[in-house]
């Protein structure tokens, strides 16, 4: 069954709204302590709350099956890395 371009518009805010968020998050915060300032730490978080936005409106465009997608496409990433070696956060420790 061919997709229609919403659902496809819905799976990619869906599978990018999570590193996006993290990534704002982490350069936002990293700045912020950098130059002794608020502001990049609120921007971090208003785009960590932008990507929340992304989720939901994802999750309206792909519809359930959207959803059962991305998470299979997360499954199936998370094997990958397993299969290719240890997760990066865990030093290597089994």
């Amino acid at each position: 069954m061919k997709h229609p371009y919403r659902f496809w518009v819905g799976i990619i805010l869906l599978t990018t709204n999570q590193p996006l968020g993290w990534a704002a998050m982490l350069v936002c915060d990293s700045f912020a302590i950098q130059r002794h300032s608020m502001f990049p730490a609120y921007l971090g978080i208003t785009l960590y709350g932008i990507s929340w936005i992304m989720l939901g409106i994802g999750v309206l465009l792909a519809g359930p099956e959207g959803v059962r997608y991305a998470r299979n496409f997360y499954r199936r990433l998370r094997k990958a890395g397993k299969r290719n070696g240890p997760a990066l956060g865990n030093g290597g420790a089994p």
